[in-house]
């Protein structure tokens, strides 16, 4: 896909996951490091959800794929996708608890709907040493 047809909002609280990822075009921003950065970005997120929302309603359609075609034949703008990834959600939910896990449950509301896809996945945690590299 391309950066019009997908938009990523990347958030990286450790700064050594994502970050190599600065400089993709798909980007919306640079990778969010800071806990202020993504609440306001997540908090856009929901925003832009609920702005979509309505322009599906008007449109009598229920998902990106139908919109984009709409505007395809009205030669509108499509929107593109938005992918959201969240390096290590339970730091960030411990820094900002009460204001991320609001915003991320209010995102996930909708996400039965045929427009919406949120899927969250649990990664298990790498195991970590304090031993260096090739000791036994």
């Amino acid at each position: 896909m391309t950066p019009d047809h997908m938009r990523l909002l990347l958030i990286d609280p450790k700064r050594v996951e994502l970050t190599g990822y600065n400089g993709l075009p798909h980007l919306a921003l640079p990778v969010l490091v800071e806990s202020h950065q993504a609440a306001a970005a997540l908090r856009w997120a929901v925003a832009e959800m609920d702005r979509r929302y309505k322009m599906f309603s008007a449109e009598g359609v229920r998902n990106i794929a139908a919109y984009n075609e709409k505007a395809t034949q009205k030669l509108a703008r499509e929107i593109p996708y938005i992918v959201i990834v969240i390096d290590e959600l339970a730091d960030r939910r411990l820094v900002a608890a009460d204001e991320i896990e609001e915003i991320i449950c209010r995102m996930a509301r909708p996400a039965t709907s045929p427009s919406t896809k949120c899927t969250w996945r649990k990664t298990p945690a790498r195991p970590r040493t304090n031993r260096p590299a090739g000791c036994g």
